[in-house]
Parts: C-alpha cells; sequence; structure tokens
C-alpha cells in the first residue's frame, strides 16, 4: 500500500482538459467513420469468400493465395476498426492508402494469372483456380478501387472542414 502510494505521488497529474490544438470528434465525424469502416470491411469479408467456398477454411492445409487472400482481408478489417476508433481525416487517409495496397495486390494478381502461359506453373498454387481467378480478382480490384476513392475523398473532404490550431484558415 505504500509503494502505490508513493508511485502515485510521483506521477504527473491528469490533465483535466485537453489542450487546445486537439480536437474531439463529433456525431458527425464518428458517421463518417463508420461509413468508411463499412466501406472497407465489406469487400474485405467478401474477399474471403473464395476461401471458404473452395474448402480451404483450415488454414494451415490451404494454399498460400488462400492464405494471402485471408492476410489481405484481415489488414483490411484491423484498419476498418481503427478508423472507427480513431475518426479522424488522418485515419482516412491511411485507410485509403491501405485499400490502394490491397488493390494494387489484387491487379497484380489478376494480371499474373493472365499473362502466365497455360503450361507454365502459376504463383501462390493458384493453378486450380487459373479459371475463376482472373474475374474475382478483377471483381476485388474494382470493388477496392471504389473503396480507395471514397476513403481518399472523403480525407480531403474531412480536411478541409478541420480549422488549423492557428486559426488562420483551413489545416
Amino acid at each position: 500500500m505504500v509503494f502505490r502510494d508513493w508511485f502515485r505521488d510521483r506521477l504527473p497529474a491528469r490533465p483535466t482538459h485537453l489542450p487546445a490544438d486537439v480536437t474531439e470528434p463529433g456525431p458527425e465525424q464518428r458517421q463518417t467513420a463508420l461509413r468508411l469502416a463499412i466501406a472497407v470491411a465489406a469487400p474485405a469479408v467478401l474477399s474471403l469468400l473464395p476461401v471458404v467456398l473452395s474448402g480451404h477454411a483450415n488454414l494451415l492445409a490451404a494454399p498460400p493465395w488462400a492464405l494471402w487472400a485471408v492476410l489481405l482481408a484481415v489488414v483490411q478489417l484491423i484498419y476498418a476498426g481503427w478508423m472507427v476508433n480513431a475518426p479522424d481525416w488522418a485515419s482516412a487517409r491511411v485507410q485509403m492508402i491501405v485499400c490502394a495496397a490491397a488493390t494494387t495486390i489484387y491487379a497484380m494478381a489478376m494480371t499474373l494469372v493472365l499473362i502466365t502461359p497455360v503450361n507454365r506453373p502459376l504463383i501462390l498454387g493458384l493453378g486450380e483456380a487459373r479459371r475463376l481467378a482472373p474475374g474475382w480478382c478483377g471483381v476485388m480490384f474494382l470493388l477496392l478501387g471504389v473503396a480507395t476513392w471514397y476513403c481518399g475523398r472523403t480525407s480531403a473532404r474531412w480536411r478541409n472542414k478541420v480549422p488549423s490550431p492557428s486559426g488562420r484558415g483551413l489545416g
């Protein structure tokens, strides 16, 4: 008991108010963050559909393409959760970057499946899904491209609404 009191006396006092340059998100910002999170989480959950439908729910025995699909979905879902937890224009900008990276990965996979000759093995063990992979990657490319655009547009609009701490125009 004495140690806890000694330790508590040495800690700095908790501030009772926020500094002037900190803003708390209002209901409108929280609603925007929730919409962004849904816009990113929906394609992430949808991207798991081929893994489940092809019977690769057991990730220990799944081919590399299924593991990559799950990894991309998990990263997107984590950032969607972060968006809800930290509703801010900068979080929306990071969300846009994550969506752009996932879009690029699906575009590269689609391109590689399309340009690889039929008699050659595909990367990530996509041979079993050679026929369906280009279409699925194309759908994910379009969905994530729209999510990237939405996150970027929302981030830019949100940023323009936030006043700078100095009070001289918009941040």
